[in-house]
């Protein structure tokens, strides 16, 4: 148990560009109609993201990266999104 927790502090979550680019245009979209709802949009987005850290298992393989064999990023579904991320440290 000792070395799960251990191998799990290790890991970092880095989020892409893409998806960073995608969740700005995201917000924005919002933003335009709901500020409020945008802001919630955004914190609950953020939360998913930063579970990811103690629970990296939460996000499954990118399904088009998989097919070449790329098992390192993982994506989160937050209907009506998802965002592509990647751990590192293992």
């Amino acid at each position: 148990m000792k070395d799960t927790k251990k191998m799990k502090d290790d890991l970092k979550v880095f989020r892409t560009r893409v998806a960073m680019c995608d969740l700005r245009q995201i917000l924005d979209y919002i933003a335009t109609e709901d500020l409020a709802a945008a802001e919630g949009t955004y914190r609950l987005i953020r939360h998913q993201i930063e579970n990811l850290q103690t629970l990296p298992e939460r996000g499954k393989v990118v399904p088009e990266l998989q097919f070449h064999g790329v098992s390192l990023y993982r994506e989160l579904v937050i209907v009506p999104w998802r965002s592509n991320l990647s751990e590192s440290g293992r």
